[in-house]
This record gives structure tokens, sequence and C-alpha cells, in this order.
């Protein structure tokens, strides 16, 4: 399967992400400066979301390794790979943002799902046969070439699951709302692993109060 992963080149035109899938909506704007205040808020919750992902990717693949005393460097350095310097008056609230998720995910048995994820994830990881973070692919579907990148995979005793993390304000039928994206993962997955997939379901990081 890694093998067939690592055969996963970055395109050189122009391709559609899974996101989209679930996104393709217009909205109407009352003045310029709703739009603005939108895009912007828009655009600090897609940077919140982009840091709590690489902040996950890094506690997946350090289970068993990465400790509490670790979040504080850990979260700078997220911070500072995002563009944001101590100059900015959003650092240390982005730091303290990605610590309480760290703290929250290792210490604290995760955040409460709806959906029937295991609350304490990473329990759930520890016990896998195998766990693969960030896979990337391109999918063929419908006369377009969509690309993107899984959250994380991972087999137990009866097969592949994906887990997409997501930092929605609203944590409600999020698995129904994002359907269109967890069936393409699916579908992509299977088609570069030849595997089957039980199940895509979404892990909801609660970072409202942050």
């Amino acid at each position: 399967i890694l093998s067939s992963i690592e055969k996963c080149k970055k395109e050189s035109y122009k391709t559609k992400k899974p996101s989209d899938l679930d996104s393709e909506k217009l909205e109407k704007v009352d003045s310029e400066e709703e739009s603005t205040t939108k895009t912007r808020e828009e655009n600090n919750a897609a940077l919140k979301g982009t840091m709590v992902h690489r902040l996950m990717e890094v506690i997946v693949s350090s289970i068993g390794i990465i400790k509490l005393d670790d979040l504080d460097s850990i979260s700078r350095n997220i911070v500072k790979e995002n563009g944001i310097d101590e100059r900015n008056t959003v650092y240390k609230a982005y730091i303290e943002m990605l610590k309480d998720v760290g703290e929250t995910m290792l210490n604290k048995g995760g955040y409460p799902q709806v959906n029937g994820v295991c609350s304490n994830i990473l329990d759930t990881f520890r016990n896998a046969k195998e766990v693969l973070s960030e896979v990337p692919f391109y999918y063929y579907k419908d006369k377009m070439l969509i690309n993107g990148v899984i959250d994380l995979v991972y087999k137990d005793e009866n097969g592949w699951h994906i887990i997409d993390w997501k930092t929605n304000a609203d944590n409600v039928d999020l698995d129904n709302h994002y359907k269109s994206q967890l069936d393409l993962y699916s579908e992509a997955f299977v088609k570069i692993s030849g595997e089957a997939v039980l199940d895509a379901k979404i892990y909801h990081i609660d970072i409202l109060t942050k």
C-alpha cells in the first residue's frame, strides 16, 4: 500500500479537491464589507483547521513517544510554519489552542463524538495493525481528475477505516454533511490499495472556545 501511495506526484494542471464536492454553494452577500468580514472569518477558521491537522499528524506519527512537555515547542513550530510569529497578535492564542488540543487528545481521552467514533481514538490507533497519516491520492471520477489527501487510514482486525479530522463549530451530522468527500476518500483508497474500506467517519475536534 505504501508503495502505491508514494506513486502520487504533484499535478501539473488544475484539478478539483474532494472538499469542493461538499462546499459548492452560492451565497448572497449584502455588502462588500460583509463579504470582507466573512472572508476574513473563513480564512481564520481555515488556518486553525490547517494547524490542527498538522498537530494531529505529529501526534499520530509519534504515539508512544510524544509527551505533554513536547506540546509547547511543537505548537510554536506549527504556528511559525504557517507564517505567524511573535509580532502577530494571534500568535499566543494559536499556540494555546494547539496545546489545548494536544492535551485533550493525549491526556483527557479525546473529544466526545456523536457518530459512534471512539473519543479516545489514539488508543484505537495504538491497537491498530497499521496506521497511515496524510495519504495523498489522485482519483479519476466523472470525467474529472480529483486530487486530495486522506487525513488518516487505519487497519484493525476487521479491515480498513478512514478518519477525517474536522474543526467545524457545529459537530451535528458531520458524516452526512461531508458524505460526498468521505465516499470519495473510500473510493480513492480502494483504487490505490486494492483493499476494501469498512467505513469513513469524521472525528470532530472542538476548538470553538479557543
